[in-house]
């Protein structure tokens, strides 16, 4: 008896199982004959990366966000004369985006790189097919730049900078000029002061000393005088 219980059990078992696939036979098939037949992805999928360099700024937010460093990125600031226009949400470019490079060989589709670009001009695609047969062609690279023209906006560059550093220093040489000048009329100003201030005094001195003499000859002929008169009293009494 317990042979055919199991062989009973094991019937029912396997009945339970195919109930599934049975409910689900006539229906359509959901497998995808890829790539003999194209296949949808869902919204939000995470997938091949895409960088629209036209609203890309250079600000290096997505390179320093990703996890496995598989974007790399390089720009060339431009001069002031050089105008490089704004991107699709109005903001304002200033930098040659002169290398973009993402290996997606080495990129982990976590999307943080997406969330941090403040353009949004680094997408995740829908693209899910995008193997190759080296691992070189993984290596993305979306900046425009040849390199003769990131060879002349660096020199436009470095020519700006020492215009710059040349009207900086030309600027603090006539400060100091000023300075300077301004320091010596101020001692100038001082030590004519300080003379007048000693012509002053030595002025005073002299009117004071002379003021002094004219006394002292006063002293001299009231003196002269009393004698005078001294000699004069003197005289009648010898006469008498």
């Amino acid at each position: 008896m317990g042979y055919f219980k199991d062989v009973a059990d094991s019937l029912l078992t396997a009945a339970k199982g195919m109930r599934v696939t049975f409910t689900h036979l006539g229906e359509k098939a959901n497998t995808v004959q890829w790539p003999h037949e194209p296949a949808t992805t869902k919204a939000r999928t995470r997938s091949e990366l895409f960088n629209n360099v036209d609203d890309c700024i250079a600000c290096s937010r997505c390179a320093q966000s990703c996890p496995v460093d598989c974007i790399t990125i390089e720009s060339v600031k431009a001069t002031k004369d050089v105008d490089l226009g704004r991107t699709s949400n109005g903001k304002k470019k200033v930098q040659y985006l002169s290398r973009f490079d993402i290996d997606m060989a080495k990129c982990c589709y976590c999307g943080l790189c997406t969330d941090a670009c403040p353009t949004d001009c680094l997408i995740m695609t829908e693209k899910f097919d995008y193997s190759q047969a080296r691992v070189e062609d993984l290596m993305y690279r979306f900046a425009r730049m040849s390199e003769d023209d990131i060879a002349l906006a660096k020199r436009k560059l470095e020519e700006e900078k020492k215009a710059v550093a040349a009207e900086r220093a030309a600027k603090a040489a006539a400060a100091k000029a000023a300075q300077a000048e301004a320091e010596q009329a101020k001692a100038s100003a001082g030590a004519d002061a300080s003379a007048a201030a000693d012509g002053a005094s030595a002025s005073s001195d002299a009117a004071s000393g002379a003021a002094s003499t004219g006394d002292d000859a006063g002293g001299g002929n009231g003196g002269a005088a009393g004698a005078s008169a001294d000699a004069g009293e003197q005289e009648p009494e010898r006469a008498g």
